[in-house]
């Protein structure tokens, strides 16, 4: 069960996908945000991931649930293409 977000909570934050709505979209909104924290991206073209300079870089979102500490329930913006969403 995920605890409910209180005021004064940090949001811990897992991207999923590097392309181009992450990098004008995702990242930027979340960094400008003072309560959240984003500490994983996940995308198969790992050189791409490590651009986002983000801590947690791995090419399976799976690995970044288990590394990274994150509910593999908890909201994470996708920012993959619809074609490869699975």
């Amino acid at each position: 069960m995920l605890e409910p977000v209180t005021p004064g909570t940090i949001v811990r934050v897992g991207v999923l996908g590097a392309g181009a709505w992450a990098r004008a979209a995702h990242l930027p909104g979340y960094r400008r945000d003072p309560r959240c924290r984003v500490i994983a991206i996940a995308d198969p073209e790992i050189d791409r991931a490590q651009r986002a300079t983000v801590p947690q870089v791995v090419a399976k979102y799976k690995r970044a649930t288990t590394t990274a500490g994150l509910h593999p329930r908890s909201p994470q913006p996708l920012s993959t293409p619809q074609g490869l969403r699975v």
